[in-house]
């Protein structure tokens, strides 16, 4: 057990700057910090989207932001801290799609915003907007699983690194 421990505890990397979930001012009725990663770009949900397009070797990367269940306060980073960001043991896939696809999956992470999604896609290699003020336009069966977008979309100005997105790509 001790042999764990000092591998847990072992320090993997450092930070310069705290990690987070929780937007570092903002606190609710009861003061208690609030929770960000599930409604918006946070530096921890970048790093994440990063190591996963930098390991695979991907044009892009997403992590759903209710997959991040940790921050991580700056200084060392141990094995322990990136276990409690992702505690479920999850794998990375690499998978081929249209940017028709990218799309869809952006319109349906972003459907609750600015309430919270644990769908809510953290992103690497691109970048977008969300107009909060369109209603939310996908259809979803009645297992709720995305069906399709009919009306205006709320994500807006998609590129793939300085480029817009093609759809049929």
């Amino acid at each position: 057990q001790e042999d764990v421990l000092k591998q847990v505890n072992h320090t993997v990397a450092s930070t310069a700057v705290s990690l987070v979930v929780d937007d570092p001012e903002l606190k609710d009725a009861s003061g208690n910090p609030v929770r960000i990663i599930r409604t918006a770009e946070t530096n921890l949900g970048d790093l994440c989207a990063d190591a996963f397009r930098d390991q695979s070797g991907a044009d892009i990367a997403f992590m759903n932001g209710g997959g991040i269940r940790a921050g991580i306060e700056k200084g060392d980073i141990s094995y322990k801290n990136i276990i409690d960001v992702f505690p479920y043991g999850n794998t990375l896939c690499v998978v081929e799609v249209t940017g028709q696809q990218i799309l869809d999956a952006l319109e349906w992470g972003s459907r609750a915003v600015p309430s919270e999604s644990g769908a809510f896609l953290q992103v690497s290699g691109l970048s977008y907007t969300i107009d909060s003020k369109v209603s939310n336009p996908c259809q979803q069966d009645e297992n709720g699983m995305f069906l399709s977008v009919e009306g205006e979309r709320r994500v807006k100005n998609v590129k793939v690194g300085e480029e817009p997105l093609d759809p049929e790509k």
